[in-house]
């Protein structure tokens, strides 16, 4: 008997991932005792059922995250007085939310309440703030990572090549980064972005600016291929020279060789 069958060489990890996802449609759009409670930023139709068994059908239009505007209508066919509650990201410092073209207080890191009488396609703007933001290595290691909303952002080996610079990041005053999008990528890219690096042609002279193009991390690497090489972290300063680690995927993929079949064809 052949000691392989029934080895199909996965963890749960793959599995769970998927079961995560499909749960995503019962805590996008939830329900408290006094309203709806809007969790996720994505383009739909969302129906929920109050306490007293009526219903809220709302709708959402976004492009979120490619933007930062979110826009839910309220489709109910009656006024109706209820709390609605929206989820207020903790990496959104400047938020603005309005209710028909009025301001409404929202802070980070907390749901905004919206406790009022609505009427049939009464509308709420959402925008969030996608500025580019860093991230230090929490090892305490001199590395940092980009974010954008929030989506993290990588460096690949089909945008950026190997050159003689060493770099570092640089900081706008608040903190943040700049991040300019780029409207030509390759194919299979969705997004793309130039961010700033500084790089010195020797020690104390003056700083030449040099743009990275980093795209999202959904994208990177997704020719699922050990020749496609990316990477999130990113030393600091970060030597050019070598900017991906290629080869090091073997490292754990080597050890599962003894798992496959002896005329398995998978190429190492």
């Amino acid at each position: 008997m052949n000691k392989h069958i029934g080895r199909c060489g996965i963890s749960c990890c793959v599995t769970s991932g998927p079961r995560g996802l499909l749960l995503t449609p019962h805590w996008a759009v939830m329900v408290s005792n006094e309203g709806p409670v809007v969790n996720l930023f994505s383009k739909g139709d969302y129906k929920v059922k109050l306490g007293d068994g009526s219903e809220v059908e709302m709708k959402q239009e976004t492009s979120y995250p490619e933007d930062g505007i979110v826009q839910i209508i309220v489709k109910s066919d009656n006024r109706k007085q209820f709390a609605l509650r929206i989820r207020i990201p903790t990496w959104s410092k400047n938020t603005t939310l309005k209710v028909n073209h009025e301001k409404v207080e929202c802070a980070q890191g907390r749901y905004a309440v919206i406790n009022r009488v609505w009427n049939p396609l009464d509308s709420i703007i959402l925008t969030l703030d996608m500025r580019g933001r860093i991230i230090d290595a929490p090892s305490g290691a001199p590395a940092i990572a980009i974010m954008r909303g929030p989506l993290l952002l990588s460096i690949d080996d089909r945008m950026v090549k190997p050159d003689n610079t060493v770099l570092e990041i640089v900081r706008n005053d608040d903190g943040t980064v700049t991040l300019t999008p780029l409207s030509e990528k390759p194919d299979g890219i969705w997004m793309a972005f130039s961010v700033p690096f500084a790089f010195y042609r020797w020690p104390n002279a003056p700083a030449i600016l040099k743009s990275v193009t980093f795209c999202d991390y959904q994208s990177a690497g997704n020719q699922f291929s050990s020749h496609n090489a990316f990477r999130s972290w990113l030393p600091q300063p970060f030597n050019m020279l070598a900017p991906f680690p290629y080869d090091t995927w073997k490292l754990t993929y080597e050890q599962m060789r003894p798992l496959l079949p002896p005329d398995n064809k998978v190429s190492y």
